[in-house]
């Protein structure tokens, strides 16, 4: 049996004396779309955070491919093959959309400086690569048409796209997608669907954390449900959107596409 690409055991975070998360263990196999979902609150977000080094956890342990990345800063968990996008958009404003990919790029590439220094014909390959897998995932996030242009000119919508770009134009190894859905329309929606679903087909691991439950359960191979920091059920899209326990973490008011589906 294939070794999951994450795997968490025990998770704890605590702010005090609340609990944000709460011994919380799971896997995300390879080549899969697992959906972490939950009430607001529920502690997903402070999941990820610790997972992608940004915050601190008291507690459990976590391994990228077997490699454990327990505590480790953010930028070596890059380096071990995790990326991840955030709930706002995070771009730079008067870089281009290419130059917000190289720059994406070449933050996960360490080389010698003298190899910098001295315009090597190594350097000028790797450049080329670069530039040339930049323009392959500009074509796939559909940005080509503003390839130029800086980013702060862009709508919200197409600086997500940015985002999504940068995330895996090193192709990790797992991509973890915090809200990817949010404040997008409908078309950019299906797009954004499409796209992951592209991705997974050719073998990337997704993690996503998602308010739309339509796109989850349409989307995901596994669901993972949170409630107040717990993990309350996991399991395929169909045996969650079932499971009582799932209507009544959402205090009474689930969204009508999972009371729809469960009935």
């Amino acid at each position: 049996m294939t070794a999951p690409v994450l795997r968490i055991e025990g998770l704890r975070k605590h702010y005090g004396g609340v609990v944000a998360v709460d011994q919380v263990s799971f896997n995300v196999e390879a080549g899969t779309i697992t959906a972490l979902i939950g009430p607001n609150g529920c502690g997903k977000s402070t999941l990820i955070d610790c997972l992608s080094g940004f915050l601190p956890a008291q507690g459990g342990r976590w391994f990228l491919q077997a490699q454990e990345i327990t505590g480790r800063a953010p930028w070596e968990i890059v380096k071990a093959g995790l990326s991840r996008t955030f709930q706002t958009v995070r771009v730079y404003p008067t870089l281009t959309v290419t130059e917000n990919l190289l720059v994406a790029l070449q933050a996960r590439a360490v080389a010698p400086w003298t190899r910098n220094f001295f315009r090597t014909p190594a350097l000028r390959r790797l450049e080329a690569d670069s530039r040339q897998r930049v323009r392959e995932v500009i074509d796939r996030v559909g940005l080509r048409a503003v390839a130029d242009l800086p980013a702060g000119t862009l709508s919200y919508g197409q600086q997500k796209l940015i985002a999504l770009g940068a995330a895996v134009v090193e192709r990790p190894a797992l991509l973890i997608l915090d809200e990817p859905l949010a404040g997008v329309n409908p078309t950019l929606c299906r797009q954004i669907g499409e796209l992951l679903a592209g991705l997974r087909d050719e073998g990337m691991t997704l993690l996503l954390v998602e308010h739309n439950m339509d796109f989850v359960m349409r989307m995901s191979d596994k669901v993972v449900v949170l409630d107040r920091g717990r993990l309350l059920v996991e399991g395929t899209p169909q045996a969650v959107r079932a499971d009582p326990r799932v209507l009544e973490a959402y205090i009474g008011s689930p969204p009508r596409s999972l009371a729809k589906e469960a009935a």
